[in-house]
């Protein structure tokens, strides 16, 4: 370690003067040890904090980009997605901070001894067609879009409703319905 290293960390004089005037070798491995967790536990805390930035931007791109984006149980289009993992959840009637972090605990504990596919599905490379509303225009959007691909296009395979989340308490249903796989 080098002074200028010790420095940065903010160590205090008189720390750093024990470590470059101690000749114990027990003493120098502990300290060392020492330091090396602390960093470790930094660098946690970083991931995490860029963990939740990228979240926060997330957020923001999605509010940009469903912004001209109407919220209609009528408005539908297609849309070309690649292949992607959902993850299955009981039915959730409401959004909300506390819900998502039961979810979150749910499926961090599924994590640790499940296989995968009792949680989670692949969703094909394809055309869906796409519908984006509010919570209070949810249930018409599934019916709507569920008639109108039913009548235009095909046998339904899924239905997929996900939430979108535009701002911190704020949010959209997006309503997929696969058209065509790829």
């Amino acid at each position: 370690m080098s002074l200028t290293s010790a420095k940065k960390k903010n160590m205090p004089l008189h720390k750093i003067k024990d470590v470059f005037t101690n000749d114990n070798l027990d003493y120098m491995i502990s300290f060392l040890k020492t330091k090396e967790e602390e960093i470790e536990q930094e660098i946690k805390q970083l991931k995490k904090t860029k963990l939740q930035l990228g979240i926060l931007r997330e957020q923001y791109e999605n509010h940009a980009y469903l912004s001209d984006v109407p919220l209609s149980s009528t408005h539908f289009s297609t849309k070309v997605s690649g292949q992607r993992a959902i993850v299955k959840i009981p039915s959730l009637q409401k959004p909300s901070l506390e819900s998502f972090h039961q979810l979150q605990n749910a499926l961090n504990q599924q994590l640790g001894d499940e296989p995968k596919d009792a949680f989670a599905f692949d969703l094909p490379k394809g055309t869906y067609l796409n519908g984006y509303c509010s919570e209070q225009q949810r249930m018409e959007t599934m019916q709507n879009i569920t008639a109108y691909a039913k009548a235009e296009y095909t046998e339904i395979p899924f239905v997929i409703q996900s939430v979108i989340f535009t701002g911190m308490f704020q949010w959209v249903y997006e309503i997929q319905v696969l058209l065509k796989s790829a």
